[in-house]
């Protein structure tokens, strides 16, 4: 079963995102975050994962390329090289208007919601239990051992 998850932006009032379907739990997202801040830069990550013209995400693998897999290939689908696999709007239900806020995790069963703030990123798992964010600026912390802190 896929970990379903929320990749966002920070707002005044708590954070605005997009949903990813797939292999969201954060010693695989975390991972995958940090790899693509630390290629793209965090400007052109977000624009990518959440505010450009996405409309979410089936899953996200920074090192995969080459043409999507037959499953995939009915145009839901759009292979972004170097993020991962986007849905398009043939996917059906969300727009690149439609935002997830605060409150969506449980409506869309995502188990963790991951907020690309300016300081670092942000975790927090389906208990609504924020983990301290993981700074841009240091080594990639330990993710097996941030995942267990994250999952009371």
């Amino acid at each position: 079963m896929a970990t379903r998850s929320i990749i966002a932006v920070p707002q005044a009032d708590g954070w605005q995102g997009r949903f990813c379907e797939s292999d969201g739990h954060v010693d695989w997202m975390g991972r995958t975050l940090w790899k693509l801040v630390d290629r793209h830069g965090l400007q052109a990550v977000r624009k990518t994962l959440v505010t450009g013209d996405t409309y979410g995400w089936a899953y996200l693998n920074p090192d995969q390329t080459g043409p999507l897999d037959r499953s995939r290939s009915d145009g839901r689908y759009v292979r972004v090289d170097g993020y991962g696999v986007a849905f398009t709007p043939l996917h059906g239900g969300a727009t690149a208007g439609t935002w997830l806020l605060p409150g969506d995790e449980r409506l869309y069963g995502a188990e963790w919601v991951y907020v690309l703030a300016d300081d670092g990123l942000w975790v927090q798992n389906d208990d609504h239990l924020p983990i301290p964010a993981v700074r841009w600026d240091g080594q990639p912390p330990d993710w097996n051992h941030l995942a267990v802190r994250a999952s009371w």
